[in-house]
């Protein structure tokens, strides 16, 4: 008799150690919302070169086209693409160098194609030195791919 209750008290334990680890799977739903696509405000970090910082937050890793117009004929020499600090991104791809810039027009200086640029990118622009004393207005678009 001590030994059936012995395993009534055994039984009893087990149901309900397994009825409260059911009871702790609790279901986690996690949405992820698409942003924006931006570009901040371009920023100069000397007269020969500009420093841009876009964020592709939108989730359809559908591309964009970072383009710029100038005031004067200027010729890019070199452009850095790298991942901001603290995020994760797919980098973009930079146009091919020397790119010549002529007043009026816009110019393609980073293309980021499907499944690029996603993230927040970092994007330092260099002009080529040989600019003249006076200083181009350059104004920079973002397009969506």
């Amino acid at each position: 008799m001590g030994t059936s209750k012995g395993l009534l008290v055994l039984g009893a334990a087990a149901l309900a150690v397994a009825g409260a680890a059911r009871a702790t799977d609790v279901p986690i739903v996690i949405g992820v919302h698409p942003g924006p696509l931006t570009i901040s405000a371009a920023r100069s970090v000397s007269s020969r070169r500009v420093a841009i910082t876009v964020t592709d937050a939108r989730g359809s890793g559908a591309g964009w086209r970072l383009e710029f117009g100038s005031s004067s004929p200027v010729t890019v020499d070199h452009i850095g693409v790298r991942c901001a600090e603290r995020s994760t991104c797919t980098l973009a791809l930079a146009a091919r160098l020397p790119a010549s810039v002529t007043p009026g027009r816009r110019t393609a200086v980073v293309t980021a194609g499907r499944g690029q640029g996603m993230g927040r990118i970092e994007i330092v622009v260099d002009l080529r030195a040989g600019l003249s004393a006076r200083t181009p207005t350059l104004a920079f678009s973002l397009r969506a791919g």
